[in-house]
């Protein structure tokens, strides 16, 4: 069975997520500040390589391919090797150019008057 969740219910849900956070990194500041005051450096280490540690988790674990679809690299036609060292494009490139590139001038330079 399916409930429905109101506006307010999300709002509220929300807030408190975000009071949470706010919750965690105000005591982690305090903490440090209160670490760096007893002058406890060994403490500081510790901790600092742990979050490190839980940051580089956090990292590898993310599915960071997974939120939008991948361009298809094959229809760019990356030719920048050729156009470096003016060997014409390939024709697939060629063909599936949409619009001429404005690389190399395509603006009109304005003449000196004298």
């Amino acid at each position: 069975m399916s409930q429905r969740v109101s506006r307010t219910e999300t709002k509220r849900r929300k807030r408190n997520s975000r009071l949470i956070t706010l919750a965690w990194i105000a005591g982690i500041s305090v903490l440090i500040i209160v670490l760096l005051y007893k002058e406890k450096a060994d403490w500081l280490y510790v901790l600092a390589t742990l979050g490190i540690t839980a940051l580089l988790f956090v990292v590898a674990f993310a599915d960071l391919g997974g939120g939008r679809p991948g361009v298809d690299e094959t229809a760019l036609g990356d030719d920048s090797a050729s156009i470096g060292d003016g060997i014409p494009a390939t024709a697939s490139f060629a063909s599936t150019a949409a619009a001429p590139s404005d690389w190399g001038g395509s603006k009109s330079r304005k003449t000196r008057r004298k």
